[in-house]
């Protein structure tokens, strides 16, 4: 059983990292932190959010660190890797924001989609030492076929499909992928 001795954790939008999935992360025998994607780090510029997590990054870039982002917190997160060396630890990416989402009449475009989808595309964007992807199928914020093409042209590790769920990972499957993403 390999363990890291550090989780970082990123939140999506709105959240906070010492409550939910944060809470539960604090009380594993790791060390913690986090980043919540509060309305204070929300007002932030782009640019500047990437500054707050490339900073964070370096902070904790050794092979026994590991990083779990959820949703909005993935999506910075993967900018945040763009054209820097690919992070020494392990990375879980939750319900991952990964570009446009067209679903019926909704349809959302995160800030700078398409610099993200250059950097994929000119292989710009390193991948971190081990990256896991999990969405379920039914998500309208990151398509299932986007992780498929994302986790592709990373070469991630690990990709997990849960059928039947949307973008908000019931409590279970979310334990059980943290589990066997810190147990590997």
């Amino acid at each position: 059983m390999t363990a890291c001795g550090l989780i970082f954790y990123i939140t999506g939008a709105g959240g906070d990292h010492r409550n939910g999935l944060g809470a539960h992360l604090a009380s594993l025998n790791f060390a913690y932190g986090g980043l919540s994607l509060s309305a204070g780090f929300v007002r932030h510029s782009f640019d500047q959010k990437l500054a707050i997590i490339r900073s964070a990054i370096e902070q904790i870039d050794r092979p026994e660190a590991a990083i779990i982002a959820n949703s909005m917190g993935a999506y910075y997160l993967l900018h945040s890797f763009i054209d820097r060396q690919p992070f020494s630890g392990r990375v879980l990416l939750l319900s991952p924001v990964l570009g446009a989402a067209s679903h019926g009449f909704n349809y959302s475009r995160p800030p700078m989609a398409a610099n993200f989808a250059n950097a994929l595309q000119k292989r710009r964007l390193p991948k971190p030492a081990r990256l896991e992807i999990a969405t379920g199928m039914a998500d309208t914020s990151c398509d299932y076929c986007q992780a498929e093409q994302v986790a592709a042209a990373l070469a991630a590790d690990q990709l997990t499909l849960v059928e039947g769920q949307g973008h908000t990972l019931d409590h279970t499957t979310v334990r059980q992928l943290v589990e066997r993403f810190l147990h590997r």
